[in-house]
């Protein structure tokens, strides 16, 4: 029979093979966002592939469907352009609801961007209705990507969209949103900040 003393040093010097694995496993592995020690969210350059389709057209503005890729996640947007003459660079809002507010329950707002000659893309929250800021939290702890940050994500990815549309000056991109889509625009426009000082 093992003595209490040789059972000890044999689970410590497995739990530091354990570790040493782990290490080993994690190292290889590549993490694509990151929390700087100053808390702010950081991800690499995104240009995803999108796909729009007509909704409607009218003598003041085009509606598309939009759909990208972000995070593993299709995302789903409205795309609402003024008709104004070529060569006009105008200004495009990524529009990000509040946590029960669809696309299309934000409409209002995006119709009368529209009238002031401003386009906008409008997202579904992947989260839609629900906030689990414990759960998100849990996720962060254990060293994954939380939903959260994620939306950051995807309202960043939402501006390279509109930033791809012809009519559209590239410099003039702004994040407007209510309630909780007000803490994404915040911190994706943090980022967009950040990405032209550097």
């Amino acid at each position: 029979m093992m003595d209490y003393r040789t059972l000890i040093r044999l689970l410590a010097i497995g739990c530091v093979i354990a570790a040493l694995v782990g290490v080993l496993l994690l190292s290889g592995t590549k993490q694509e966002w990151r929390v700087t020690d100053e808390g702010l969210l950081e991800y690499p350059p995104c240009t995803p592939d999108y796909e729009t389709t007509p909704l409607e057209t009218t003598d003041e503005y085009t509606l598309n469907e939009v759909r990208f890729t972000s995070r593993g996640m299709q995302i789903a947007g409205l795309l609402r352009m003024p008709q104004v003459p070529q060569g006009n660079g105008i200004l495009g809002v990524v529009l990000l609801p509040g946590a029960t507010v669809t696309k299309e329950g934000e409409q209002g707002l995006a119709t009368y961007l529209c009238s002031l000659g401003y386009a906008s893309i409008t997202l579904d929250q992947r989260n839609l209705g629900v906030i689990d800021m414990q759960g998100d939290l849990q996720i962060f702890l254990n060293g994954e990507e939380p939903t959260e940050h994620k939306m950051v994500h995807d309202a960043r990815a939402a501006a390279e969209v509109l930033r791809n549309q012809p009519e559209i000056d590239p410099e003039r991109i702004v994040y407007v949103g209510g309630s909780n889509g007000a803490r994404f625009a915040i911190i994706a426009y943090n980022y967009a900040i950040k990405l032209h000082i550097e």
